[in-house]
């Protein structure tokens, strides 16, 4: 009992000389003056921030952050059984973790589906991969970035990070709050380019909205997005909604009426002209997450 105190006093002093002393290295340690050298030296990591404001200061919020290096989805962040819209089919079996990377797929796989509406959809073509967070009270307002390396099928799929929710679930028809900010979708468009980063957000209801906003912004990377990882980032705060890719601003608007809990989701979309052209060239489809990562900022 007393080396475990002795430890954790170790590490308590280390962190505040670490914050108190204006120490600059990456880590610092501490020597302790025990004899043993099982506890000799305590590392005490910088913490991570976003990376358009590396100096922060953030605070990392674990709720809605994943690194992905376990084998398996952390079933008490994230949902991989979410309720499917649209001309395809979320399914559990597309969501798969190789302890280094999320990887979201889609397979061309013709089925048919009973629609959260009732309607039967039939045929059908594809299944797809999706996560959303669990956290039941959502999240508002903070920085939002996630590592992503998109799909090498174009045109026909759509790489998604983003937030979104409505008042009582899809089949609900009058909700008093349903909003949605899209930090990044990728390749949706085959009219943009491949290299067409989208930048959009959405409004459908809210109490201060006479009609839906549904704004998009096309940045146009000087680079395909399926070549390597990009960081796609977004703040959030009650007076601004800012976009950011590789920690450069892109987009920059007022915010007007997003000031609703939103779930975080990350999703592998259908886009044309596969919704109109089915083919099974090029599938299975992926595309790939290295982390994500949520923050509140500290006033």
């Amino acid at each position: 009992m007393d080396i475990v105190i002795y430890q954790l006093t170790a590490v308590w002093l280390s962190f505040f000389m670490r914050y108190n002393e204006n120490i600059t290295d990456e880590t610092f340690v501490y020597e302790t003056t025990t004899s043993s050298s099982l506890y000799k030296n305590v590392t005490i990591p910088d913490p991570v921030y976003p990376v358009s404001d590396p100096n922060g200061p953030w605070l990392l919020d674990d709720n809605f952050s994943d690194e992905f290096n376990n084998c398996s989805l952390d079933s008490n962040k994230w949902y991989n059984e979410v309720t499917s819209w649209g001309l395809w089919t979320w399914k559990q079996e597309n969501v798969v973790t190789n302890h280094a990377n999320l990887i979201l797929k889609m397979e061309y796989e013709v089925h048919s589906r009973i629609n959260f509406n009732g309607d039967v959809l039939d045929p059908l073509y594809y299944t797809s991969g999706i996560i959303q967070s669990k956290e039941p009270a959502g999240k508002k307002y903070g920085y939002f970035e996630a590592k992503i390396k998109a799909s090498e099928k174009y045109p026909g799929v759509c790489p998604a990070f983003w937030l979104y929710r409505k008042e009582g679930g899809l089949a609900n028809k009058n909700p008093t709050h349903w909003t949605e900010i899209d930090i990044v979708e990728l390749t949706q468009n085959i009219n943009y380019g491949e290299n067409a980063i989208g930048l959009n957000i959405h409004a459908f209801n809210h109490p201060d909205l006479s009609e839906e906003i549904h704004e998009g912004f096309e940045w146009h990377a000087p680079w395909k997005p399926d070549d390597d990882f990009h960081v796609y980032g977004m703040e959030w705060s009650e007076d601004w909604i800012v976009w950011y890719v590789d920690g450069i601003e892109r987009k920059r608007r007022a915010n007007e009426v997003w000031d609703q809990e939103l779930d975080l989701v990350l999703s592998l979309g259908l886009r044309n002209p596969l919704k109109n052209e089915p083919s099974s060239v090029g599938f299975p489809a992926h595309f790939e997450v290295d982390y994500i990562r949520v923050w509140d900022k500290i006033n």
